[in-house]
């Protein structure tokens, strides 16, 4: 995508970065593509499970072009979705006149599924191959989406293929979007890992285990993909662990972490998401640049969003915000740094969130 093309997409239209070592999962990637060829997948799997990952691998391996939407609460209403979907499809083609029209037009909010339809009808046929994700789909839950996204979606041009990644279990109102359920909806067993897969992956990464040590690894993470990493990250593999993702990171990676570094991650997990200037207002680390940069290319714990702009996976900031209560740090303070940073930029709703979150 072009930077002028580009330049009217915000943040929430970036998909995380993959990780440099990615497991090679040639059966998934087919599961996927079969579904993929409906038209219409729906990914439902808790959060580290990998349904972002594998999305994103597919896309890479297929070639197609896609609009990646990451979805949040404030999108949950008919307006605010569609201006998103409709921008979406807008930056494919930004030079048409016509599809901006119907973007710009005052009435939009007003009558967002209409002018839904209305955009998707102004759309030149489509060269090449493409894809809709939206992201983070448990996020929406207002009947009226619900209701209307069959709809519109069936006006998608066959050329793109629509995937749903959610938490949650299909809405039913999606229902006659599906015309495979066993084919088109893929959930979270799909996604774990075989003990064949984790073999594959720490081979990979340098790390080659014997039989014994490929069962445990299995057996601790339950073929979870966040869970792999963890053990994955840690290096050789020892019996022991647990059975949550806090339990075993702990144990084998954590641990194995030095103090200072601990320390940057706890700070820096105050904030949902960061560039290099507010980490290192929160770290006090002048190298904090550098830190991330390591931290995003070793595992996929801190993803780089774009450019500057990073932000954890969220069990490990819920593990990493845990650690951070039972620090001693002055937790306080540490939002009212990242209050102070937003507010300096201009941005005074999240300043704002974060000085109640201060306490002030």
């Amino acid at each position: 995508m072009s930077e002028e093309t580009s330049a009217f997409l915000s943040d929430k239209f970036m998909p995380a970065r993959l990780p440099e070592v990615c497991a090679p999962r040639k059966a998934l990637l087919a599961r996927v593509g079969d579904a993929a060829q409906d038209g219409f997948v729906f990914v439902s799997a808790q959060g580290g499970s990998g349904k972002t990952v594998t999305t994103l691998l597919w896309l890479r391996e297929s070639g197609r072009t896609p609009i990646w939407i990451g979805l949040d609460s404030y999108d949950n209403s008919l307006a605010v979705f569609y201006k998103q979907l409709a921008t979406g499809f807008y930056s494919l083609q930004p030079d048409n006149e016509n599809m901006r029209g119907v973007l710009t037009d005052p009435a939009f909010s007003a009558t967002p599924v209409e002018h839904m339809v209305r955009l998707l009808s102004e759309m030149r046929p489509p060269e090449g191959l493409y894809a809709v994700v939206l992201d983070d789909f448990h996020m929406i839950t207002s009947g009226e989406i619900l209701k209307s996204l069959p709809l519109v979606l069936r006006r998608v041009p066959r050329s793109f293929t629509v995937f749903l990644l959610s938490r949650g279990d299909i809405p039913e109102e999606l229902a006659p979007l599906v015309k495979n359920e066993k084919k088109d909806i893929i959930r979270r067993e799909r996604l774990r890992f075989s003990e064949a897969e984790i073999r594959q992956y720490f081979n990979s990464l340098g790390l080659f285990l014997t039989p014994d040590e490929t069962r445990f690894a299995y057996m601790a993470t339950d073929g979870w993909a966040i869970g792999v990493n963890a053990v994955a990250m840690s290096g050789p593999v020892t019996q022991g662990g647990g059975h949550d993702f806090a339990h075993y990171f702990e144990a084998q990676g954590w641990n194995t972490w030095d103090s200072e570094l601990q320390d940057f991650c706890m700070r820096t997990s105050v904030a949902d998401e960061f560039d290099t200037e507010l980490a290192a207002a929160l770290s006090g680390r002048p190298d904090a640049p550098k830190i991330m940069d390591e931290l995003s290319k070793s595992n996929s714990f801190l993803s780089r969003l774009h450019t500057d702009t990073y932000r954890y996976h969220h069990l490990f900031q819920e593990f990493l915000q845990g650690r951070l209560d039972q620090s001693g740090i002055d937790t306080n303070g540490l939002y009212k740094t990242v209050a102070g940073y937003y507010r300096e930029h201009g941005d005074y709703s999240r300043a704002l969130r974060y000085w109640l979150l201060s306490g002030d």
